[in-house]
């Protein structure tokens, strides 16, 4: 390689490293941006629709009772102070427990609930695509089957 053609090389390979660190510091800036990014004031008739009533058992949002009222009022002081959605459920499970949160949470048999739906669709996609089983009984196990 001649000395021309060397530096060239040379200059292509800074030039290709600087666009790649500048490309990182924007990535960077970028993300340090989204995260600094305020976040969406929560509402108390958002926040109802996800919990639960501990007592009565029943969404939040349609709950009639003095536990009922008791959440709302400790929903509607941690907006006051500007808690996020996420930060107010975090506090919801810490006073009531984790049954305030209208979904269990994603361990033991809780897990296994969803990914025996997900088996059982299988088993009726190759059951049918196969011909193994009626139309009857692919009814009865795609009624049995819990939705998305």
């Amino acid at each position: 390689m001649t000395g021309r053609a060397r530096t060239k090389a040379t200059v292509v390979a800074v030039a290709l490293t600087l666009a790649l660190i500048g490309a990182t510091a924007i990535a960077g800036l970028a993300a340090a941006t989204a995260s600094a990014a305020p976040q969406p004031r929560a509402s108390l008739t958002d926040i109802e629709q996800d919990v639960m009533c501990v007592s009565c058992h029943e969404p939040l949002a349609l709950a009639q009772s003095p536990q009922a009222d008791s959440e709302r009022a400790f929903v509607s002081m941690l907006i006051a102070k500007g808690l996020t959605k996420a930060q107010i459920e975090n506090q919801l499970v810490a006073q009531y427990g984790p049954s305030v949160l209208g979904k269990p949470p994603a361990h033991g048999f809780n897990l296994t609930v969803p990914a025996t739906a997900q088996v059982g669709g299988t088993v009726q996609v190759v059951a049918s695509a196969t011909g193994v089983i009626s139309y009857a009984t692919l009814a009865t196990i795609e009624i049995m089957s819990p939705g998305p």
